[in-house]
């Protein structure tokens, strides 16, 4: 997923995000505004992690939010704006 993407989908990323990478703050991700190597480099800050570790979990992250997206189309909850998996509900209910 190029960074056009990622961040024009970063409203519908962000609780996806904060619920992969629960040691990321809000104030982070308003920092990374849906660019790639910001979101990198904050992982990298927030987990002690390489530069190719972080691109890496940010590559998977994306290849499951692809999947859920192609496969199964699956809304945004209303409620807390997260993707959640198909078949299961709303954590904050």
């Amino acid at each position: 997923m190029n960074d056009d993407v990622l961040e024009g989908n970063w409203k519908q990323f962000k609780g996806n995000i904060l619920e992969q990478w629960g040691k990321l703050t809000d104030d982070d991700l308003d920092v990374a505004a849906g660019r790639r190597d910001q979101l990198a480099g904050k992982l990298q800050e927030r987990y002690g992690l390489a530069k190719d570790a972080a691109e890496s979990q940010i590559e998977e992250f994306e290849a499951r939010f692809r999947e859920t997206t192609t496969t199964t189309a699956a809304p945004v909850c209303p409620i807390c704006g997260i993707i959640h998996p198909q078949g299961t509900r709303c954590p904050t209910l």
